[in-house]
């Protein structure tokens, strides 16, 4: 039975500054009805490189735009300080100090929190960077600008753009000429070192630069150690083309989350000094090494060329499943001893070719976007083990190999896109592209091998309007699309005790925006805002017949299937501006409603799933827990997707106090949300405070800059995440003590110099 202490704290909404400031925005400036607007010539998006001055006054989609002297200036220790002053968007960080972070927009897969993808296409440099565990590692040190597609973009990035893209560009160009150095220090031993060097002149600019991350992390065992060596190579062949190389490599060492079990813990013991068992996966080795160059000639009146090619390695190693029983059937209760290894290799390869013109009434782009991709893993036991403390139970022995195959994945891809001026104020834009993917599966284990291919057709067709040179109202539909994973075509998962299933058809999301973009004045100040309404359907994604994460009785077959359905729909809105020439300031409101539509069989498991199965809990009675387990089924329909907030408010004010010194304020604030997607538990909502100094000064030839940032100034105690899908404690009730907490560290600091010559 459920036993949860359901508690509901709702903060008051945070949206009612930010929404009573849009309200009494004064009349928008417009030109003379009569007079068209002058008309510059209509720009097309590249999927490769970076269009900085590209304006988005025909731009159709909600899009959001960070600068890299604004990530520079946040001081930040991950890219989710930088990116949540983005509406729609949240990032799964590890631990608050780690710099790997799962990004996510609208709320799509907020049900899921392992190694899953998270529906977010990641391009750096052109590269589509899709990594073993779904996170993605940046060197923050060597971003020049982010771009955030907000909403499905399968129509230009292809297969995993469910809920939109991320698109990063690093440093480039002169502005690299030089040298850097630049120290760090901060709370929980951590420490950040880099020393950078550059050249240009009129044929080539380069640099290299070497970079240290390191930090003891506040909770207990989650410490990181990460460093970087990039560089890039620009070289101009003539007036209108040149060629660049640009290399990555990253090793990074992570160890655990800092997750705690049960909420008895999680107030006694914050930062888990006391467990007894580790987080689900622990000890991850990364080696990442990425190598991208890119041909660019301007054909002048014919458009422009774009030819790259690129590669992407990731080597992981990492435990996973904490030891519940040794193989004698005790029970272990020790942090550091784990049943298996996972080791995995993936090399990602790939071709594209963009060509694209832009023009007075007509501006086109065609691409070719060709991959080939390989994926090899194998896990083994690393101490003998038992599933359950019955003597019946089977043993798990050391050395054991429990999963071995490869997967080859080839992806042929062609993209479009056309946009049409139909009248001085009114532009048309339409997308199209199609991506035949196949996929060889090899079992070394069972001696089998499988293939599937996929076809798939994603598009957008969208229109903005310019009402005035001061208003733009903006429309889209576009759809996402995913394919299965080879675990679930084929190898399974959910530590093996799923079937794969050959015939899931790939996962699509249809994506519907309404908006505008305006530049007015507020109480004499200029202004900027953007506002968007979306709804986002997502119909037949892939979920076990048992639910997500859930367990199967044993009359069911485990199995993969295309029955899951969700619905987001809710209201993005951003703000900036100034108020006199030394304050300026930034506001990202969003409401959002994330839900099943499509849920109705969720097993939850009462006792130990891995244990003999006596039946239905409403029918049977467990006498031992520890070995035995029923299973309570739940229809989800209508839930809440967990880890989702309705409300998410970002304010951030930039004091400039003196012409060398920037004080920044930003307030943090979410509404509460949901642990599970039985919705029984729900954390209340908090509002955190953080300060950002910079002090810039010019000695001779040397610029200076100290920072210091602080963040959680008032020592907010919170969830930072908090997940549960059953019994974890085997006590045969489903209740508080089953869910898994990260609590915030609290109050933490960072302060460095910089010095550029």
């Amino acid at each position: 039975m459920i036993n949860a202490a359901h508690r509901r704290i709702r903060p008051p909404l945070p949206a009612l500054g930010a929404t009573a400031a849009l309200l009494t925005i004064q009349p928008l400036a417009t030109t003379d009805a009569g007079e068209p607007p002058e008309l510059p010539p209509i720009r097309v998006e590249s999927t490769t490189i970076d269009d900085r001055f590209a304006g988005d006054e025909t731009n159709p989609t909600a899009t959001s735009f960070v600068r890299g002297d604004e990530v520079d200036a946040a001081a930040a220790e991950h890219i989710e300080q930088v990116l949540r002053r983005i509406p729609g968007l949240t990032a799964d960080t590890r631990t608050g100090s780690d710099d790997a972070v799962k990004i996510k927009l609208r709320g799509v897969e907020g049900q899921r929190y392992m190694g899953e993808d998270p529906g977010v296409a990641i391009i750096i440099d052109g590269v589509p960077v899709k990594e073993d565990t779904g996170r993605v590692n940046i060197d923050m040190d060597n971003i020049e600008s982010i771009r955030v597609i907000r909403g499905s973009a399968s129509y230009l990035y292809g297969e995993d753009a469910l809920a939109g893209a991320v698109v990063i560009t690093t440093k480039r160009g002169a502005d690299m000429a030089g040298f850097r150095t630049e120290g760090a220090l901060g709370s929980h031993g951590t420490q950040r070192w880099l020393g950078r060097a550059g050249y240009a002149d009129e044929r080539f600019n380069a640099y290299l630069q070497a970079s240290h991350r390191e930090s003891d992390g506040w909770h207990a065992r989650a410490g990181y150690e990460a460093d970087y060596l990039n560089g890039k190579l620009q070289y101009y062949l003539d007036d209108y083309s040149d060629i660049t190389f640009n290399f990555e490599h990253t090793d990074r060492f992570r160890d655990e989350t800092g997750t705690v079990r049960g909420r008895s813990q999680a107030e006694r013991d914050p930062r888990n000094r006391e467990a007894q068992r580790g987080s689900y996966t622990r000890n991850f080795h990364l080696d990442l090494a990425r190598y991208s160059v890119t041909y660019m000639r301007d054909l002048r009146a014919a458009g422009e060329l774009t030819l790259s090619g690129y590669r992407f390695t990731d080597e992981t190693w990492n435990w996973y499943a904490p030891m519940r029983y040794d193989g004698d059937g005790n029970a272990v209760n020790d942090a550091d001893l784990y049943e298996s290894r996972s080791d995995k290799e993936q090399v990602q390869r790939g071709l594209k070719a963009e060509w694209r013109n832009d023009g007075q009434r007509f501006a086109g782009l065609l691409g070719l976007d060709l991959r080939e991709n390989t994926y090899e893993q194998e896990n083994h036991y690393i101490n003998d083990n038992k599933p359950s403390p019955s003597p019946f139970a089977p043993v798990r022995e050391a050395g054991t190999r429990s999963a071995d195959h490869e997967t080859d994945e080839t992806i042929r891809a062609a993209y479009g896109e056309l946009k049409w001026r139909l009248a001085p104020r009114w532009t048309l834009t339409g997308n199209a592209r199609f991506d035949h993917t196949r996929l060889e599966h090899s079992d070394h284990m069972e001696g089998r091998s499988l293939d599937r291919s996929f076809n798939v057709w994603s598009w957008r067709a969208g229109s903005a309007f310019q009402a005035s040179d001061r208003l733009t109202f903006f429309a889209n539909a576009s759809t996402g699309f995913r394919n299965p994973t080879v675990g679930q075509l084929f190898a399974g998962g959910f530590e093996d005790d799923t079937a794969g299933n050959p015939d899931l058809d790939p996962e699509e999301v249809i994506n519907l925006e309404l908006g505008l973009r305006a530049r007015t004045r507020w109480l004499g100040q200029p202004v900027r805002a953007e506002l968007t309404l979306f709804q986002m359907d997502r119909d037949d994604f892939i979920l076990r017949q048992a639910g997500q994460y859930a367990t199967t009785a044993e009359e069911q077959e485990a199995r993969y299937e295309n029955i899951g359905g969700a619905r987001h729909r809710g209201l993005e809105l951003a703000l900036s501006g100034e108020a006199g020439q030394r304050v300026s300031w930034g506001a990202a409101y969003t409401l959002l409603d994330a839900r099943f539509t499509d849920y109705d069989n969720f097993n939850l498991a009462l006792g130990n799933a891995r244990g003999e199965f006596l039946g239905e809990c409403d029918q049977v009675t467990l006498d031992d827990p520890r070995s035995q387990y029923c299973v309570e089924r739940h229809d989800n329909s209508g839930n809440r997707i967990p880890r989702v907030p309705r409300h998410t408010l970002n304010l951030l004010v930039d004091f400039h106090l003196t012409p060398a010194f920037t004080l920044t304020t930003e307030s943090h604030t979410v509404s509460s949300w949901f642990a599970d997607e039985l919705n029984e538990f729900e954390l209340s909502g908090h509002t955190v405070f953080n300060l950002v100094g910079n002090y810039r000064q010019r000695l001779g030839r040397v610029d200076l800059r100290a920072f210091l940032r602080v963040d959680n100034v008032f020592d907010q105690w919170h969830y930072e995440r908090a997940s549960a899908f059953y019994d974890n404690n085997q006590d045969g009730e489903y209740d508080w003590e089953d869910v898994t907490f990260l609590v915030n560290p609290g109050r933490t600091w960072t302060a460095g110099l910089e010095a550029r010559f």
